[in-house]
């Protein structure tokens, strides 16, 4: 159980970092 939460968390941090970059990248 613990594994797989931070698998998830490791993955939701993932996507979150990579829309920011895509947005910070547009907006600059």
């Amino acid at each position: 159980m613990t594994e797989d939460r931070l698998v998830l968390m490791s993955s939701v941090l993932f996507w979150v970092g990579l829309m920011l970059t895509t947005v910070a990248m547009r907006t600059l």
